[in-house]
């Protein structure tokens, strides 16, 4: 472990509880605050003196619980001023963050860019807000997977919590460059997102539907040879609350061409915009499409608690990509409390992946046990920290593709560590 992990791993000792210390000063309405999240640690594999991670291909993303490879570090803050007798707003807000991080044993380096706003906050005597700058607009994501399945995240400006009688309404525009070229200009991304949410629906019930319209073309005329390009996504949200002791959420979303993501991701990368210099590569694209479902039920009690999930996700882009895949995805993080501080917490994740481009398919098993220590007797009391032991098993056919290179040709592993985190 290199001198800055190990630094942050013993500074989190002396930190204090996540419930204490985030607002800075506080007068008359004014604040200043500071925030962040960490999360550090030190591992090895069986195969490897090194921390392994096992993903499966072409699965979003990964069950975290002993699986985490990476010292990831994110500092923000805000400065908040209250605006007395203001028939505009409220208060005037100016929030930042910027985010590092490093693989085990390496240094910490620049993971994002730094995100930077200002918001006014409950515009003529309402609870709606409005923002301009580079923020996550609309994040949302599965903890024990930190699978973002909303994601608005770029530079832009928009609304949220507006008042349209019983339901609130958001709006987000924002745009990133996704490729450019000095000799002929650049290539933009455009999102445009709205939704109406707090609809209810039943008893403890809401759901709140999304529309995203996204267009992909450059700045110069089609200098770049680059065709304009289109898509959209929409998504329908069910939160229920009280249900055996907890609370679900259920999602569906679709999404086609430029908006093929359904939310997962807000852009492209710049290969896209480098491939859709042809007619044809342009209808192929715009008939991309991604169709997801996601289920997650949380339940935080007295003795016990749990996170649990299901995904299937099918993707479509084969004529443009290659792309011709469908993930399914199930998983759960179990923790049982022995004190108000001790408790053993367990994570259990499959999934598995069926490529149709090639008739083939695959799976990976991964499951982690750990004891904790937390300040509180609750499923989200942080700082944690972890001691743990992971074993992942998967299929024959993605025996070079998982722990590359330290396990090719095995189809499982141990890894075991120590671990760290903690957000305030």
């Amino acid at each position: 472990m290199n001198r800055l992990p190990a630094a942050v791993l013993f500074g989190a000792l002396v930190l204090p509880e996540a419930a204490a210390g985030k607002v800075l000063w506080s007068e008359n309405g004014h604040e200043i605050a500071f925030n962040g999240y960490l999360r550090a640690g030190v591992g090895a594999s069986s195969g490897s003196p090194d921390q392994a991670c096992f993903w499966a291909p072409g699965a979003a993303w990964k069950y975290r619980l002993g699986n985490e490879c990476e010292n990831y570090l994110t500092i923000g803050g805000l400065v908040k001023l209250d605006l007395p007798d203001n028939r505009i707003a409220d208060y005037l807000k100016y929030e930042f963050r910027t985010s590092v991080e490093g693989g085990y044993g390496e240094p910490f380096t620049s993971s994002e860019p730094i995100l930077s706003f200002v918001e006014l906050g409950h515009l003529a005597g309402t609870p709606a807000k409005a923002w301009i700058g580079r923020r996550e607009a609309l994040l949302k994501d599965v903890y024990i997977t930190d699978y973002n399945y909303m994601n608005t995240q770029g530079d832009g400006l928009g609304v949220y919590d507006v008042p349209i009688g019983p339901v609130k309404f958001y709006s987000s525009y924002i745009i990133e460059r996704i490729y450019d070229d000095d000799a002929t200009g650049n290539v933009y991304q455009h999102n445009l997102d709205f939704g109406v949410y707090d609809i209810n629906t039943n008893k403890d019930g809401h759901i709140a539907v999304d529309l995203r319209l996204s267009r992909i073309f450059d700045n110069n005329g089609s200098a770049t040879g680059v065709h304009d390009t289109g898509g959209f996504a929409v998504a329908l949200r069910h939160h229920q609350a009280n249900l055996w002791g907890g609370y679900n959420t259920l999602i569906a979303q679709y999404g086609r061409g430029a908006a093929r993501s359904a939310f997962s991701y807000p852009f492209e990368p710049d290969w896209v915009g480098e491939k859709l210099t042809s007619g044809e590569a342009a209808a192929e694209y715009e008939d991309a499409e991604t169709l997801r479902l996601i289920d997650t039920y949380f339940r935080d009690g007295e003795n016990w608690a749990v996170l649990g999930l299901a995904i299937f996700e099918y993707r479509h882009s084969l004529d443009f990509d290659g792309t011709d895949q469908t993930w399914f995805s199930i998983g759960a993080r179990p923790t049982w409390f022995l004190d108000d501080h001790w408790r053993i917490t367990a994570e259990v994740g499959f999934d598995f992946v069926f490529d149709h481009s090639d008739d083939t398919e695959g799976f990976l098993l991964k499951q982690s046990i750990a004891l904790e220590w937390a300040p509180e007797r609750q499923f989200f009391s942080r700082p944690v920290w972890r001691a743990y032991v992971t074993r992942a098993d998967w299929s024959s056919s993605f025996a070079d593709e998982i722990g590359w290179p330290d396990y090719a040709g095995s189809t499982n592993a141990w890894s075991a560590g120590l671990q760290v985190e903690y957000w305030w």
